[in-house]
Parts: structure tokens; C-alpha cells; sequence
């Protein structure tokens, strides 16, 4: 095995935020074909709904009840609302079963994707206004990758083949991990 460029590091969680107000927002948009979401603020000040909170804390419950050597040693995080939230009840809930999680570092380019003009509007919006972009988008997608990026290609890509990832949803189901 090639030495590891990041020494130290062997596992990788990645954790998605809790499910937001705007998860809430364009589910009901796509059902009834709404132009407007109801939502007045930006997307990186999207709150989590009230599933997302009790999703974060059950996060919680499970980093506490995980074997000590398993428990984040680095804590990297978004600083979008939801992202903030999930990780602020994640870390009380752990406090308060036993020790803390590692003070969190903020970065910037944790974002989920910046839309620009097509921030938080409605499929039904886009297709209104922007006619072009939304054939685009069910063409290729909302998020388009020439090469769909399976988990053992996370590792090679990374230059870190004894990387492990593990990936939650917010609803902490084990989507995929990788060990080589």
C-alpha cells in the first residue's frame, strides 16, 4: 500500500444535514407544480425542520454509543444554517452522553452546490423562467458529472488507497464505505 499523503487519517464520515425547511418546500412544490416555494430566506440561511432536528439528534445517540476509537477526531463543517444546526444538536447530544465531539472547523467550500440565479426555485419555476436550463437539467441532470464517482474511486482519487468512507443520510442509513 503507497504511503498515505494525509498520515493519520484512515476513515472518512461524511454527514449530510438534517432534512431542511427547503427539503420540506420543494417536495410540496414538485407535487402541486407551485411556482413559489414560501421560503424568503437564502439558501445557506435554510433552517432544519423539525424531522431534521430529531435526525440530528439521533446522529447524536449513534457517535455516542460508538466505540471511543470510532468517534471523529476532526470536526469539518459547513457553514450553512442546516449544517450548523445538525452539528450544534449532534455535539449536545454527544456532550451529553460523555465526551465532547472535537471543536468543529467552518469552511467555505462545504456548500452544497451554488445555483446562483436558479436558487431555491420550484422545478416548475425554472421551467417558467429559465426554459433553456431546465431542458439542460432533464437532459443530464441537476448535478452533472461526465463519470459517475462510485466509492472505491473517492479513495483512488483522493491519492488515499487505506482511505474508509462511510456516508449518512440524514436519516443515518450507511449508503456506502470504502476500505481498500
Amino acid at each position: 500500500m503507497p504511503p498515505s499523503p494525509i498520515p493519520g487519517v484512515a476513515e472518512l464520515i461524511v454527514v449530510r444535514h438534517g432534512e431542511s425547511t427547503a427539503n420540506i418546500a420543494f417536495a410540496a412544490a414538485r407535487a402541486s407544480g407551485a411556482l413559489d416555494l414560501g421560503l424568503t430566506c437564502r439558501d445557506a440561511e435554510v433552517p432544519l425542520s423539525p424531522l431534521g432536528c430529531r435526525q440530528a439528534a439521533r446522529l447524536g445517540v449513534h457517535l455516542s454509543e460508538s466505540p471511543a476509537d470510532e468517534r471523529p477526531e476532526v470536526v469539518l463543517c459547513s457553514p450553512y444554517v442546516r449544517a450548523r444546526q445538525t452539528l450544534e444538536i449532534t455535539s449536545a447530544v454527544v456532550a451529553a452522553c460523555g465526551p465532547a465531539l472535537p471543536p468543529p472547523r467552518f469552511d467555505d467550500r462545504l456548500r452544497d452546490r451554488v445555483m446562483g440565479e436558479l436558487e431555491l426555485l420550484s422545478d416548475a419555476a425554472i421551467e417558467a423562467r429559465f426554459p433553456a436550463e431546465a431542458r439542460r437539467r432533464r437532459t443530464v441532470g441537476e448535478l452533472h458529472s461526465p463519470k459517475k464517482m462510485r466509492y472505491p474511486e473517492v479513495g483512488s482519487r483522493s491519492g488515499r488507497q487505506d482511505l474508509q468512507l462511510q456516508w449518512y443520510t440524514p436519516g443515518l442509513m450507511r449508503l456506502g464505505r470504502f476500505r481498500s
